[in-house]
């Protein structure tokens, strides 16, 4: 790539899109600094066993599927950028959902320097979505994600020997209000287009393969 300027990459897509596997990939290959919208959540409503009154709101807001306030995801979405050396790139995803989150996450890269950006977005069908969802598995301890599609019989998680659980809002009856919800979202993808940073890739196929692509389009 032949900007050196540090890279600010998003990941936008449905449920189940491949955007935490391919952001890894991601950053890995660049090394970046990863920021998960989903795990810092979830990791806030850990706090929900300790009495929290908000982490308990959190906790019952994802589990039905809704959208969190844009003022939490950007707050702790700035948190952790604030961590990151100004050097250093990053890579996020499951953010922003809202054109209020889009703007403002914009105009903060713009404020900090960091203006080499680009925004992936996976397109993946309605119906591989739902296969997807109804075969996931994770890890309660490291956060890792697997399909009993693709690994038949998995029961714990190879990196740290935990027994893998369903997360969850995944089911139906939350997976329907999330869909819903992200034909909403595609908006924001249609702002990053008009910004012109927006590269679009078909999110279905072997992990490798997406890669690759990803790869082709960013160079």
């Amino acid at each position: 790539m032949k900007n050196t300027k540090p890279l600010n990459i998003f990941f936008l897509g449905a449920p189940a899109s491949g955007k935490g596997t391919q952001a890894s990939l991601l950053a890995k290959k660049f090394r970046l600094y990863q920021i998960d919208m989903g795990s810092l959540l979830r990791q806030w409503t850990e706090e929900a066993k300790k009495g929290d009154e908000l982490a308990k709101n959190l906790k019952n807001t994802m589990a039905q599927g809704e959208l969190v306030p844009s003022a939490i995801i950007v707050y702790l979405w700035v948190h952790e950028l604030l961590k990151v050396k100004k050097n250093k790139g990053i890579i996020s995803e499951g953010n922003p959902r809202t054109l209020e989150e889009a703007n403002l996450i914009l105009k903060l890269l713009e404020y900090l320097g960091r203006k080499n950006i680009r925004v992936i977005y996976l397109k993946v069908s309605a119906k591989e979505v739902r296969k997807r969802i109804l075969s996931r598995v994770v890890c309660p301890r490291c956060g890792a994600e697997y399909s009993l599609r693709l690994e038949p019989g998995i029961s714990k998680c190879p990196k740290c020997g935990q027994k893998l659980v369903k997360r969850e809002d995944d089911n139906l009856k939350a997976l329907e209000i999330r869909m819903k919800r992200w034909r909403g979202e595609r908006q924001v993808v249609n702002f990053f287009r008009r910004q012109k940073l927006l590269l679009e890739i078909n999110g279905e196929g072997p992990v490798m393969a997406i890669h690759q692509n990803i790869m082709a389009k960013l160079s």
